[in-house]
């Protein structure tokens, strides 16, 4: 997916970073320690995107890593997993093979990589809480759930300033943490598109008061699958992937 990104920035237009109104959406609680947001941005230019995301208490869901030996879309991994939301994980290469560090219930599937764009930042779980890590001093002790991506959006509640065409807009995909909350973000359809920096800015707003977020896959790549009850939505994507995100019930492990 890194090559196919490569080309997707050719192709991309880039908007200025400025500041966004959003909509005055509010969140939908949805399930026991589970939330529910669709929201709309407006740029200063104008231009629009949607976002859908669904907050979880750590609590009472547990990050796991959704890997698959070929390329499946993020709707069967949540189906075979058990899980009430899944979204698309890493980025990986024309092979199929992500890029970077892959630990799935305790087990190491890839190891850590040399240090490139795409994977200077672990997500993980670590004793039963999730962290988000520079890869430059990750700790793999107690580790059972662990994928590497990049950038990170959000580091101490701060935005990071380091991020690489951060004015490009695609379609985005992030794991924000908050206190006991996690929030998987994810623009709302192929023709949703933001850039790094709107999320940034979408991050730092009152709806989610980030303290920490990590960009993973986007592009052709971003897809959500989510549902709870009678409560459920899709985001396809153009790509199935090898590797996802989900939140699955405590009382599933």
């Amino acid at each position: 997916m890194r090559f196919l990104l490569a080309c997707w920035l050719l192709l991309t237009p880039m908007v200025l970073a400025g500041p966004l109104t959003g909509d005055h959406a509010a969140w939908q609680t949805v399930g026991p320690g589970l939330r529910f947001l669709k929201s709309r941005w407006t740029r200063p230019d104008g231009s629009a995107f949607t976002l859908v995301a669904v907050q979880a208490d750590e609590t009472r869901y547990r990050l796991a890593v959704l890997s698959s030996k070929t390329r499946w879309r993020v709707d069967a991994m949540r189906h075979t997993s058990g899980a009430v939301v899944a979204i698309n994980g890493p980025f990986f290469d024309t092979d199929l093979k992500p890029m970077g560090l892959i630990i799935s219930k305790g087990r190491q599937l890839q190891p850590m990589p040399p240090p490139s764009a795409a994977n200077g930042t672990v997500l993980c779980v670590r004793n039963g809480f999730i962290h988000i890590e520079p890869r430059t001093t990750f700790d793999p002790s107690n580790v059972t759930e662990a994928v590497q991506c990049a950038p990170r959006l959000i580091a101490d509640a701060k935005p990071t300033t380091d991020i690489l065409d951060g004015d490009v807009i695609a379609p985005r995909t992030v794991v924000s943490l908050q206190g006991h909350l996690v929030t998987f973000i994810c623009t709302g359809g192929w023709l949703d598109l933001a850039s790094l920096h709107d999320m940034q800015a979408v991050l730092q707003s009152p709806l989610f008061n980030s303290e920490d977020a990590l960009a993973l896959d986007g592009g052709a790549s971003t897809q959500m699958s989510f549902q709870c009850g009678r409560f459920s939505t899709e985001i396809v994507a153009r790509d199935p992937v090898p590797v996802g995100v989900g939140l699955v019930p405590a009382r599933r492990q």
